[in-house]
Order: structure tokens, then C-alpha cells, then sequence
């Protein structure tokens, strides 16, 4: 029985890291493409708009 649960959690996180490193690379493909084609991928750069992020380092 616990070799059943050793299957099932190496496979989970087989699985999970092999999910991982084809979103990291699809990703990667994007920004590729996009930079090409001046904006033919549809992924959002973050949450927040450029205008809105402190980098004075002053903190709020």
C-alpha cells in the first residue's frame, strides 16, 4: 500500500514539474514571438501597469 502512495506522489509531482518547465518555456516562446511581431501573444506582463510601480525606493 505505501508503495502505491510512492507511485502516486512521484508521479504528482513528475507531473508538476514537467508542467512547470513547458509553461516556462511557452513563456519564454511567447515573449520571443511577441518582440518579433510587436505584440501577437496575448500573456499580461503583471498586475500592475508601469506607471503604478515605485522604484524611487521610498516605499508608500
Amino acid at each position: 500500500m505505501l508503495t502505491l502512495y510512492l507511485v502516486i506522489a512521484l508521479a504528482s509531482v513528475s507531473s508538476l514539474f514537467l508542467l512547470s518547465v513547458l509553461l516556462f518555456v511557452g513563456v519564454r516562446l511567447c515573449r520571443r514571438v511577441r518582440e518579433a511581431s510587436l505584440g501577437a501573444c496575448s500573456v499580461p506582463e503583471g498586475h500592475f501597469s508601469g506607471h503604478l510601480v515605485d522604484v524611487s525606493g521610498m516605499g508608500t
